[in-house]
């Protein structure tokens, strides 16, 4: 949860200031993590974020179909191929094969 009721916008409806405001963050999991447990991932541009494990692999809510884990790590891998790191990555982003794609809700 990002913003608790109280801490809302004054000028929002009613109905959307009475519930709280939750990030919703997709990303590769940093470390193993059961749903339900707080866990950590990275996200496509490097930010890493904690939260509460919604989903692995989630759909996408447009219904643009399953995620696929080869097209989530393609862009990164032919980055990589294309502009070399200078120095040795510290946080290495591109997933080992088998790590999941999860969606957390982030805290504060």
């Amino acid at each position: 949860m990002i913003l608790k009721p109280g801490e809302r916008a004054p000028g929002i409806p009613a109905d959307t200031a009475s519930v709280p405001f939750a990030a919703r963050v997709r990303g590769f999991l940093v470390t193993p993590a059961r749903r339900g447990a707080t866990a950590q991932v990275r996200t496509q541009a490097d930010r890493v974020a904690s939260g509460r494990l919604r989903a692995v692999l989630p759909r996408n809510p447009a219904d643009f179909g399953e995620p696929s884990l080869e097209l989530l790590v393609v862009g990164k891998a032919m980055k990589r191929r294309l502009y070399p790191p200078s120095r040795p990555d510290p946080h290495p982003t591109l997933p080992q094969r088998g790590r999941e794609f999860g969606q957390v809700e982030g805290e504060r």
